[in-house]
């Protein structure tokens, strides 16, 4: 054997052994079923999940449970023609897993995780083999330089709605049929050139009967002959597929280069405390191109490097740029961004001549032991000469710390952080609010939680933000949120778990009329799991209560059953004096269809009455946050709607 077949036969062998350590295993269990199980590796969190096409995207996800080794695990059965997409999931965020056999894209600026179940049963039976002489579970990497295919994806529904007024009676107002297909195409084009397409196939919402217009004779004979004739241009109401989504690029070791336009976003940037490019805020509009190392340069020795320039025309077709540089070294980081924004549209020779906004963003974090601290300034800059310049440095800058400690045996965290963002400062490419906070505001907070016995966690996340004109003399907000997470799974031989929550807030300077304390809101959301097998798996229940101008409460319940059925009920009550309708309900039924060969589509049938929580996007799943509908307390309260659908999402 030369020199390089035996350096090739050890690179194979390392990484068919490196696959011991993957995140996800798959094992064949015959007949076309395959066991499929995630480990994901978050020693502070208290709580874990998977999300993702198995379970059509519904939140909380599917939870995890920790295993012997402290890791968090789930296993799930598949089919063997099955595509799973699929992410993490942990108090409203969703993680990617960086050891996942492939990747997709979100469509968010992001990646999902990919397993194609065939494609990794294949590479297992090419060679790997565990301790009896098995069939290996452990899913094997993609060797270095393989060409990654083009993978197809969708996001596709048909829907009936048929709405009602409630206000005062039951009348019917309108009935449609609301669809919406967006083909996604993702892989290699040629060689280590990667590609993303994003084409509506069709999108819109066609009447089949309306009160005072559509006849139910005309509705019912267009339908028809749309679905007979022309069915994706009537689904999407007379308009044409178009590509919303385009990204292009090439891959080498040395750069990596990526390109794209229309209404894909700019790709996101987390610094260090904050996201400083939004994932899905800046659409590519007119086209950016992203120049980044590429992975030969991003790692040297102990150190690790990343860097990039991406040169835009996003922001209201100005010219503009951001450029980042970041190096780590073990448990430390340091952290470099600069952005503008120029005030010409036409003259590319012209960029640099006169710029009306420029960003410079530094961060760093570092740990040592259990301890860790990270920091974050940002200073803007304004056109020379302006009103906006000529402000004090104060006022156009932004700061962050954070202390945070967690302990080896998780028996307690804890953060501290300090923020101060100036009235003109600001994110070029982020959600300045969402990251920085208020204009003009001084904010402390702190917050963690400890384990009370084994089965009690405590939980508390406070603040006081400080807001006035000189900074000082103004009003103090302070914010609390007690919680309980509670976990009697072992006690009860099920998972079983709850976390509870009240938000509470005091003002120094009360507005007139209003109480300095106030009880904001509260929630309790409860998952209890393995229930009557081959029957009832899982019941997941939540309650919230909106303490406002109108109290709100709601209690929703989502149980799930054996092949994929699963039953949805809720109730609402309001009162208050603009309440029109104080009770609100709600029954749903979905079934992921179990037909790998299709996909796996979802059925399901949704009736609402003066209360709607179902997420617009997802269409089979709650809307909630912080356990109470996003939609608010006011919406549907005189409305009913009766919708039947189909949906696949792959």
């Amino acid at each position: 054997m030369n020199l390089k077949k035996l350096l090739a036969a050890v690179a194979i062998l390392f990484l068919l052994g490196s696959a011991a350590f993957a995140d996800v295993w798959i094992k064949d269990e015959g007949s076309g079923k395959v066991a499929v199980t995630f480990t994901h590796k978050d020693d502070a969190a208290t709580e874990m999940a998977v999300i993702g096409s198995f379970n059509s995207w519904v939140e909380p996800g599917v939870p995890m449970a920790r295993n012997a080794e402290g890791l968090w695990e789930l296993t799930i059965e598949a089919s063997v023609e099955d595509e799973i997409v699929y992410k993490f999931f942990s108090k409203g965020s969703y993680i990617f897993d960086y050891k996942a056999p492939d990747k997709k894209d979100d469509g968010f600026g992001g990646n999902n995780g990919l397993i194609v179940v065939a494609e990794v049963l294949a590479m297992q039976a090419a060679g790997v083999t565990d301790a009896s002489g098995g069939s290996a579970a452990a899913v094997v990497p993609q060797l270095p330089g393989a060409r990654k295919k083009l993978a197809f994806g969708t996001f596709a529904f048909v829907e009936s709605d048929t709405r009602f007024d409630t206000d005062g009676g039951f009348n019917p107002l309108k009935s449609t049929v609301d669809a919406k297909s967006v083909w996604k195409l993702e892989g290699d084009v040629v060689g280590k050139m990667p590609a993303f397409f994003e084409i509506t196939f069709f999108d819109g919402s066609t009447p089949v009967w309306e009160k005072g217009g559509t006849s139910i004779g005309d509705g019912l004979e267009s339908l028809a002959s749309g679905f007979v004739f022309n069915p994706a241009f009537w689904l999407g109401s007379g308009t044409r597929p178009s590509l919303d989504k385009f990204r292009f690029g090439f891959d080498t070791k040395y750069l990596a280069y990526e390109t794209g336009y229309g209404e894909t976003w700019l790709p996101g940037r987390d610094s260090v405390l904050w996201e400083t490019v939004a994932a899905e805020q800046t659409v590519a509009g007119l086209g950016y191109s992203s120049f980044r190392l590429g992975s030969a340069l991003r790692e040297v020795g102990d150190f690790s490097f990343d860097a990039a320039l991406v040169p835009n025309r996003s922001l209201n077709d100005f010219y503009g740029l951001y450029a980042y540089a970041k190096a780590a070294y073990g448990d430390y980081e340091l952290d470099v961004q600069y952005e503008l924004r120029s005030l010409t549209k036409t003259e590319p020779l012209k960029i640099f001549e006169i710029l009306s906004r420029q960003d410079y963003i530094v961060g760093a974090r570092g740990y040592l032991g259990m301890l860790g601290l990270s920091g974050q300034f940002l200073l803007s800059r304004f056109t020379p000469g302006g009103t906006a310049e000529a402000l004090p440095f104060t006022d156009k800058m932004a700061a962050a710390l954070k202390l945070d400690y967690a302990d080896f045996f998780e028996l307690w965290d804890g953060y501290l952080g300090l923020a101060y963002r100036g009235i003109a400062a600001q994110l070029l490419y982020g959600d300045s609010v969402a990251e920085l906070g208020d204009p003009e505001t001084l904010g402390l907070d702190l917050g963690g939680s400890i384990r009370l016995g084994h089965w009690l966690r405590g939980k508390l996340d406070a603040g006081a933000t400080l807001s006035s004109a000189d900074l000082f003399v103004g009003n103090i907000a302070v914010t609390a949120r007690p919680g309980l997470v509670v976990d009697v799974s072992l006690l009860a031989k099920r998972p079983l778990t709850a976390e509870l929550y009240a938000d509470l807030s005091y003002d120094t300077l009360p507005a007139s009329g209003e109480a300095a304390f106030n009880f904001v809101q509260a929630g309790l959301a409860a998952h209890v799991g393995d229930l009557v097998p081959g029957l009832l798996e899982t019941v997941d229940l939540w309650y919230g209560l909106s303490n406002g101008a109108t109290m709100w409460n709601t209690l929703l319940a989502e149980l799930g059953f054996a092949k994929g059925l699963t039953a949805q009920l809720g109730g609402g009550l309001r009162s208050g004096d603009s309440v029109a309708n104080p009770i609100g309900a709600l029954a749903g039924v979905k079934w992921l269809v179990p037909a790998p060969a299709a996909k796996s589509p979802t059925l399901y049938a949704q009736f609402v009455w003066n209360m709607d929580p179902y997420d617009a996007d997802a269409l089979t799943g709650f809307d909630l946050t912080d356990n109470l509908p996003t939609s608010g307390i006011a919406a549907s309260q005189t409305e009913a709607a009766l919708r039947l659908g189909i949906t696949w999402d792959f």
